[in-house]
């Protein structure tokens, strides 16, 4: 995520009510009028319950109930999350498939006072309601150059494998190329198994056994993925990438890929000198110039019951303009359609999923919308 200047496009009066892809009606609400929350960047749910993640360390949970007026502390780690930059502090929580069994929680933040991200896992206690800071157990550090581009998402593949972004390190033009070199972390999506008590790397990863690569990585040539997630029902791995220049992009994620970062800013050349033939890129299925979006926020598949016109397509949008959109895109083809305008949420953090699939919006205001249909 990068925090820009309000956008001009912000001033123009976007409608309250959009038109999803077959003509069905879809509006943006506040999802819990009654809390607000301090820099709020993930929603996520725990069986019926819906927990919320602060930047600066802290965790919540709350009934999935509109007039809910109170929230529950999940943790804090606010004595150990660094937040001297914009994109530093907590920047990912996943639960653990088997979390009712081990009861583990992962979290993803940058310590203070080091620029470095950690990679963590937690234990709740027998009700679920609270995780003991003092449970902590390292699985990752991964020091950055500097504060920006901490990427920072985690999620749960089909697998049962934990796949982690991690951003080119910061600065701007990625000044050391990090995302291009497969020596180290940044720049990439790893992708690890966590079921023991430290990470082990799958067998099968595609870098295994290479010379002077870290087998960790799954995928790389990523300059910023915020946010990513994967459909819960064909399980492909969807990512968007922040931008610099001109182009924000949204990529699906495969075994090996390389997604050009910094030789491309989406699927436009960005540095020529540096291109390599020999090297296949992937290239985005969605991209926006700077006209519509300065950072892109991945979202999710609708796989909800609410909004029948948005089962299947892929919802996200841009920290900066507010816009949203949604796009279907074909795992057999490997072509999506045209990113269609969906609706607007002011300095979108992150979307989020219950345990239904219905979609919600975390806004840096403090509050967290959700999708709705007009009948």
């Amino acid at each position: 995520m990068i925090v820009m200047k309000k956008s001009p496009l912000l001033i123009v009066a976007l409608l309250a009510v959009a038109t999803a892809a077959n003509g069905q009606a879809v509006r943006i609400v506040e999802a819990f009028p009654k809390l607000s929350f301090q820099r709020p960047i993930l929603l996520t749910h725990l069986g019926d319950r819906v927990v919320v993640a602060q930047q600066d360390g802290r965790v919540f949970w709350f009934p999935s109930e509109r007039d809910v007026a109170q929230v529950h502390e999940l943790i804090d780690l606010r004595n150990r999350v660094g937040r001297k930059g914009n994109e530093e502090g907590l920047i990912g929580l996943a639960f653990d498939p088997k979390v009712r069994e081990n009861r583990h929680v992962y979290l993803h933040y940058t310590r203070r006072p080091q620029k470095v991200n950690v990679l963590s896992r937690f234990t709740l206690d027998e009700r679920y309601n609270t995780a003991d800071p003092t449970s902590e157990v390292e699985l990752l550090k991964v020091e950055q150059p500097y504060p920006n581009h901490n990427g920072g998402d985690i999620q749960f593949g089909p697998d049962g494998m934990l796949y982690v972004s991690l951003g080119d390190g910061g600065s701007r033009e990625d000044p050391q190329n990090n995302a291009q070199k497969l020596g180290n972390l940044l720049g990439k999506i790893l992708r690890l198994d966590v079921s023991g008590d430290k990470f082990v790397v799958p067998k099968d990863n595609p870098f295994v056994g290479a010379d002077n690569a870290r087998p960790e990585i799954w995928a790389y040539g990523l300059r910023n993925v915020w946010r990513m997630s994967f459909d819960r029902e064909t399980g492909v791995l969807y990512a968007g990438d922040v931008g610099q220049d001109k182009w924000e992009e949204i990529n699906v994620i495969k075994r090996g890929g390389n997604y050009g970062w910094r030789v491309y800013e989406g699927s436009h050349v960005f540095k020529r000198e540096e291109i390599n033939l020999s090297v296949p890129y992937e290239g985005p299925i969605a991209e926006h110039d700077h006209a519509q979006a300065k950072s892109i926020t991945g979202g999710f598949v609708y796989r909800g019951k609410r909004i029948p016109s948005l089962v299947g397509r892929y919802v996200y949008g841009d920290y900066e303009t507010g816009l949203i959109w949604s796009l279907k895109y074909d795992p057999k083809t490997g072509k999506a359609t045209k990113p269609t305008f969906l609706g607007h949420a002011p300095q979108i953090t992150s979307f989020g999923e219950d345990r239904d699939g219905e979609l919600y919006v975390c806004s840096l205001n403090g509050k967290v919308y959700k999708f709705e249909s007009v009948d």
